[in-house]
């Protein structure tokens, strides 16, 4: 096999065997699932797999599955908590086109920041505050399916989310947690000017909690946790109105669920998005359930200082190779990060056909976005091996020494 990349005639044979990595889901878009994920399936699944959605046992699994993932991320007691069959795109535009979005301010830079503030002009532009998913035009597979997922179930399915216990009123989001700033809850009155709402991207910026615990009292927040392990101290969840994050890199689970927690006055100021919550939380298949919840035990049960030592040996060992490479630069930390996003001195165009050999070779997957065309990904994931992470860098010294010799003029004919 021959790759383009501008290395014409590089075969895979000509690649030293200590730079291919035995895992390649080694990128920010790709996350190995663990096979005990899959081992669920044919213990825990043989018992629920195939029951209608009502049944008695499944609703009582769903039940049991929210209450320990409310346990695994803190959430607030008053707060509501919904596991939906949506991806965290769907759920940025539904919040940018409610009411008290408008004038969304937007932390951080990087791909996620950039959709953010898509949907937020997206939503000035036509000023639809009861967007849901059967109403904006979208072509997105897990809209559809929450659609279709929804229409089949009887009406008294709630799919995987749990009614909060009754809201005490306007005050702090629970009585544990640490006083907030007076009528950071209160309803602001007629004259009382607007306060610019906040989102922030947790992964694409470094002071994202700075930003959250500062905002204005009575200011709305929303957090997208997607990209960090902080999540799991509660930092994030009790501290925005709206809080959600895909949890495939930290879990280790597939691509296609979300997991959203909404404060009460959110979910009293937000009926559109709830109600697409609603429907797209009744659509999580049963599978998928299965294997999300072992996943949930599993990390409850970690050691979590071990394993967030872990992440940050991998993110020092890039960090550090990084670090002497003049063609690289990683960006800044930003707390406890899954992946370490690496910026490059290449043409956009060579960083797209990098990760296309290495796709193509499958050598490594998902190290590239079409979104953010002058980086590289490099997941820092619980379930990788540290060993993969180094064979990876050297393969991706080797690559880049490779096409330099093959640009250079002053290289050609050695």
């Amino acid at each position: 096999m021959t790759a383009v990349l501008g290395l014409p005639g590089l075969a895979l044979h000509e690649i030293p065997e200590a730079f291919v990595p035995e895992e390649p889901r080694l990128g920010g878009a790709a996350v190995p699932v663990p096979a005990a994920r899959l081992a669920a399936l044919s213990s825990t699944g043989t018992v629920l797999l195939g029951r209608r959605p009502d049944d008695i046992h499944l609703r009582e699994f769903r039940a049991s599955v929210i209450a320990e993932t409310r346990a695994l991320f803190q959430v607030p007691h008053d707060h509501t908590l919904t596991v939906v069959a949506a991806r965290p795109t769907e759920l940025c535009h539904l919040t940018a086109a409610q009411p008290w979005a408008a004038g969304l301010k937007v932390s951080g830079t990087g791909p996620r920041a950039t959709a953010w503030r898509s949907a937020t002009a997206r939503a000035r532009e036509t000023g639809d505050p009861t967007a849901t998913p059967g109403t904006r035009e979208t072509g997105d597979p897990a809209t559809t399916t929450a659609e279709r997922g929804a229409a089949a179930l009887p009406a008294t399915t709630t799919g995987a989310r749990e009614t909060p216990r009754p809201a005490t009123g306007p005050g702090p989001r629970s009585a544990t947690d640490p006083a907030n700033p007076a009528g950071a809850w209160e309803t602001l009155g007629p004259h009382t000017p607007a306060l610019t709402p906040l989102a922030v991207v947790a992964d694409e910026d470094p002071a994202w909690r700075e930003r959250l615990e500062a905002a204005p009292a009575g200011g709305w927040r929303v957090a997208e946790l997607t990209g960090t392990a902080e999540v799991l101290t509660g930092r994030g969840v009790r501290d925005a109105d709206i809080a959600f994050l895909c949890p495939s890199g930290l879990l280790g689970v597939g691509v296609g669920l979300t997991v959203a927690v909404l404060s009460p006055r959110a979910k009293s100021a937000s009926p559109g998005l709830t109600r697409a919550l609603d429907m797209a939380g009744a659509a999580v298949g049963t599978g998928d359930l299965v294997m999300f919840a072992h996943a949930v035990r599993a990390m409850a049960e970690s050691d979590a200082a071990r394993a967030a030592a872990g992440r940050e040996a991998r993110r020092a060992l890039v960090a550090d190779w990084a670090a002497t490479r003049d063609w690289v630069t990683p960006t800044a930390r930003a707390g406890d990060a899954l992946t370490v996003r690496l910026v490059t001195a290449l043409p956009p165009g060579a960083v797209t056909e990098l990760g296309r050999f290495l796709e193509t070779a499958h050598l490594a997957y998902g190290l590239t976005d079409p979104a953010d065309p002058h980086a590289l990904r490099i997941g820092l994931y619980d379930s990788l091996r540290t060993a993969d992470i180094e064979r990876l860098l050297g393969l991706l010294d080797f690559l880049v020494a490779r096409l330099a010799r093959t640009t250079d003029p002053d290289q050609e004919g050695r």
